[in-house]
């Protein structure tokens, strides 16, 4: 008797577990996952629209009408004195098509590309024909805005070099040089020369561009 009581609740706990073991895992299959953090709300930048001119800034243009255009007009060239152990001569029409060749160090009194006025001191030279130039030339400003460079390298000049790009020297211009102890050398700016045309008939790439215009560099009138 007393082991057919033992073998009693053994049999019985062996069908209880068998019994629970379907629901627990219904249960385990009912619980639902923690729902996942909201994502934080992404914000686009507003976009700049450039307003429309108004009638300050046309009153503004025509009341600086004249200085621009002498600032424009003095833009159009550029001329720089030399003083010192410099010899050469050169031509060029743009940085790409050009002969000549300079060497040594000078004193510049400047006024150059970009409205760089000043004094500066320059060493170096270069040998250029047309298509190849082979340059090694530092430039060091003295005195007002004349900013420094350093170009050097053999090759084909191009308008994406960053000299170009940044406005320190003008890639279009055509220009003319001639050193010996003294010297000089003058360029004109054919981009300039347009602008400054342009300006006259109140055409300006500061006003906001047409909408049939996609050119980087845009001639917008003024009054329409």
């Amino acid at each position: 008797m007393k082991y057919f009581s033992a073998l009693t609740a053994a049999v019985l706990m062996t069908a209880g577990s068998f019994l629970m073991l379907p629901l627990s895992a219904q249960t385990a299959a009912t619980e639902t996952p923690a729902p996942a953090p909201a994502a934080a709300p992404t914000t686009q930048a507003p976009v700049r629209k450039q307003a429309a001119p108004t009638s300050c800034d046309w009153c503004r243009e025509i009341a600086l009408y004249v200085p621009n255009r002498i600032m424009d007009a003095l833009d159009t060239f550029s001329v720089n004195l030399k003083f010192g152990l410099v010899f050469g001569v050169s031509c060029n029409i743009t940085q790409a098509f050009g002969f000549g060749a300079e060497y040594g160090p000078a004193a510049l009194l400047c006024k150059d590309f970009n409205r760089q006025y000043g004094c500066a001191v320059q060493d170096g030279g270069f040998i250029q024909i047309p298509f190849l130039k082979n340059e090694d030339v530092r430039r060091t400003s003295g005195a007002g805005n004349v900013q420094d460079f350093w170009q050097f390298g053999s090759n084909f000049p191009t308008p994406e070099e960053g000299i170009f790009v940044s406005n320190i020297r003008d890639y279009w211009a055509i220009s003319c040089s001639a050193s010996c102890i003294a010297g000089v050398d003058v360029a004109v700016h054919p981009l300039q020369i347009a602008e400054f045309i342009c300006g006259i008939f109140f055409l300006d790439n500061r006003l906001p561009s047409p909408p049939f215009i996609h050119d980087n560099i845009t001639l917008n009138p003024m009054f329409f």
